[in-house]
This record gives C-alpha cells, structure tokens and sequence, in this order.
C-alpha cells in the first residue's frame, strides 16, 4: 500500500484506540459540529447525517490536499428515542435508568471521505448492534455516573467498563458499540481502493474482550454502502 494521509475526524480516545489496532499511520482531528437531532428525525439517518457532517467540516482545513477522512457516529436509541451525549449527571443518571433492563440498538455510521484536487467520493455504511442491559440498583448509577465515565458517550455508558459491567448481552458487534466497528471500515477504504496488510476482523478479535464470532465476509457482503461522488469546483 502507498502512503496515503489518513485523518480520524474524532477526539474520542476509544476511536482512535480502536483504529490503531489495524492502522499506525494516522491523524486525528477534532470535528465540532451541531449535534442536535432534527424534530422526529429518524435515528440511523440521524446517525448517518452526523458522520457526514463531521467528515465534511474537515475538508475545510486543507482544502487541496489529496487526503482520506475517515468519520463516524454512535447513536444510542429505544422505540425512536435517541439517548445522546448526557448533559450533565442528572441526565446520565436519567438515560442509565430508563435503558436498565431492557433491550436498545447502538447504531455507528461510518463515512470514509476522499478528497484531491479535482473531485470528492465518499463511502458510507451503517452498523447495527441489539444492546440488551442488566438491572442496576440507584447506588451503583449514582457510583457510576460519579466516576465521570458516562460523559461524552451515547448513552451515558461505556460497554468496555469492566467495574460497571452495564451490558447482559449483545447481539451484533461489539466494536459497533465502542464507536468504530472495524469490518464495516476496512470495507469502505476497500470499495475507495485502498488495501492494508492487516486483517481488520482478526485485529478487532484480538484486542476486545469480548468473545466475537461474527464473521467479516458475511458482514461485508451484507453491508449496505452509499457512494457519492461530486467533482470540486476549480
């Protein structure tokens, strides 16, 4: 493979953790953007919106460079609802409370954008994972939401924590819902013409530790993948 810049347009430690497992050489970037649902905007397509939206504002920086902008968003949602960053404890407690027991989908879009002086292609695929969590007590949310871990993440939740433990089961993806499910995104560099020597799915399987049995061909070949294309005004 010939060196090609890639960019994270993400702050997020578990995305950028999650990605160096199967790519070394790579920048990340901060995408600020509005992340305010649209009224009965439609969950996934919320989650897809995101993902563009922050894989478009960085194209802003260096506008003609030749350069691989690879962005995603995690969605949390019951029913239609969707369970956002936590404003603040009181509303972390309140999210942890109302998913407790129950089943919710973790959706990640992903969007690989390519940009050079003369065009912009961008792949997007969506991934999809039934999250079904255990019961809590209020002492262990309130322990929970105090530790400062629910901040910045959808849900108010991080399913790696290995103290809260807040999931029962799951079935889908585990990477999906970390932030960055890695056979959908070695995929989309694939369908943009870009290979790597790593195995995504076996450097996934190797570091989470949860026990995967999901297979990336079939994963692949089920995936759903938008392609745009636009040529860039001179």
């Amino acid at each position: 493979m010939s060196a090609i810049e890639i960019i994270l347009a993400s702050a997020s430690p578990r995305r950028r953790q999650i990605l160096s497992w199967a790519i070394k050489n790579f920048i990340c970037q901060s995408a600020d953007i509005d992340e305010t649902p649209h009224i009965e905007e439609d969950p996934v397509l919320y989650c897809e919106r995101m993902a563009l939206e922050k894989a478009s504002v960085l194209t802003r920086f260096h506008p003609l460079e030749e350069k691989f902008i690879l962005a995603s968003d995690t969605t949390v949602f019951r029913n239609c609802q969707i369970y956002g960053k936590p404003r603040d404890a009181a509303d972390a407690f309140r999210m942890i409370k109302e998913l407790q027991g129950k089943p919710h989908v973790v959706c990640t879009a992903i969007v690989l954008l390519h940009t050079n002086q003369t065009k912009q292609e961008s792949a997007l695929c969506v991934c999809q994972t039934t999250v079904q969590m255990r019961p809590f007590t209020d002492a262990e949310i309130e322990d929970y939401v105090a530790s400062g871990d629910p901040e910045g993440k959808a849900g108010a939740y991080a399913i790696q924590n290995r103290v809260f433990e807040p999931v029962s089961s799951i079935q889908g993806c585990y990477a999906c819902v970390m932030g960055l499910p890695l056979c959908h995104t070695e995929l989309l560099f694939s369908q943009l013409g870009i290979q790597f020597d790593k195995d995504f799915s076996s450097c996934c399987k190797a570091n989470i530790t949860y026990p995967c049995n999901l297979k990336k061909e079939e994963i692949q070949r089920n995936a759903v993948v938008k392609r745009i294309e636009s040529e860039l005004s001179a």
